[in-house]
């Protein structure tokens, strides 16, 4: 039985404040009708004290689902880290979708994506804000059969503009050159434009196909063909059949390596970035920062990309 059960009212006075004591819910009934606004009033103020004795309950976070606009080379490293960031926090999950660079970008702007992971900053991107995720390499892929090793810049140009039409003019058996490209609005073709065209024009001839997965089952399967994927994006689609499947060919006699990448060696690279608004919501601010702390790097690493610039 409570302390303060069958005692007077009176004796209230003397409570201490401060402590935490089981009140009888039957002393009501011992309460003179004289007393019991004095009591009421002391019950009042009593009892918020007595529930923070109790100790106050701690609401989980609301879940969030953020939305992620990403290009088709880095969808299954987003995913993954997407996956590894959820483990620490459970309540924000993600929806991923495919897009090249320039509808990712459309997709934020109209507040259908939270992010946008992008390979190449268009001019207009001042609106936006955007941090390095990684490096990459655009890949030369060829024909398993095709003899040759290395291109040089320059023949990387006139191939991709049509000057060189056959590939006996490069050292390789008499066949024709089939060049494949992607699409409009691709970051990774505005990227093989600024570094391979230099305001050249493409020959009229050229395949053009939406997805490094098409580019790399033509170039696989037809023997004059040269084209380019994301070193990522080919990696996570053909793993270890990679050298198999296809020629890389190397481009100045530099390999597309990860070490070549980190020291700008390799002329044919980019760079990923993930875009958001200004004002975007603390979860995706936190998600970005884990992007670029240890855990996310240490995944990209193992993607065979190199850790973004600081």
């Amino acid at each position: 039985m409570s302390r303060w059960a069958g005692e007077q009212v009176s004796r209230w006075e003397g409570v201490r404040v401060g402590r935490c004591e089981k009140i009888s819910p039957s002393h009501l009934l011992t309460c003179t009708p004289a007393h019991r606004p004095v009591f009421l009033m002391l019950l009042t103020f009593l009892l918020p004290l007595l529930s923070a004795c109790g100790g106050a309950t701690v609401e989980p976070p609301l879940p969030v689902t953020l939305t992620i606009s990403s290009v088709g080379s880095a969808s299954q490293l987003i995913q993954e880290l997407g996956d590894q960031f959820f483990q620490a926090n459970p309540h924000i999950s993600f929806e991923i979708a495919s897009a090249n660079s320039t509808r990712s970008l459309e997709h934020l702007a109209a507040g259908e994506a939270d992010i946008a992971l992008i390979s190449h900053l268009p001019p207009g991107i001042e609106q936006f804000q955007y941090a390095p995720i990684a490096r990459d390499a655009l890949l030369l892929v060829a024909h398993p059969n095709n003899p040759l090793d290395n291109l040089s810049l320059s023949e990387l140009t006139r191939l991709y503009s049509g000057q060189v039409y056959d590939w006996r003019k490069m050292g390789g058996p008499s066949e024709e050159v089939q060049v494949v490209v992607r699409e409009r609005g691709s970051g990774l073709k505005a990227v093989f434009d600024e570094v391979v065209m230099m305001g050249e024009r493409i020959t009229p001839n050229a395949r053009i196909f939406p997805n490094g997965k098409a580019v790399s089952n033509y170039a696989a399967q037809e023997r004059g063909a040269i084209g380019y994927v994301s070193a990522a994006g080919a990696s996570a689609l053909l793993g270890a059949d990679l050298q198999d499947a296809l020629k890389i060919i190397t481009l100045n006699d530099i390999s597309p390596a990860p070490e070549n990448l980190r020291n700008q060696a390799y002329p044919l690279a980019y760079t990923l970035y993930a875009v958001t608004t200004p004002d975007a919501p603390s979860e995706v601010r936190e998600f970005v920062d884990y992007l670029r702390g240890p855990a996310g790097q240490a995944l990209v690493e193992a993607y065979g990309m190199a850790r973004a610039d600081r």
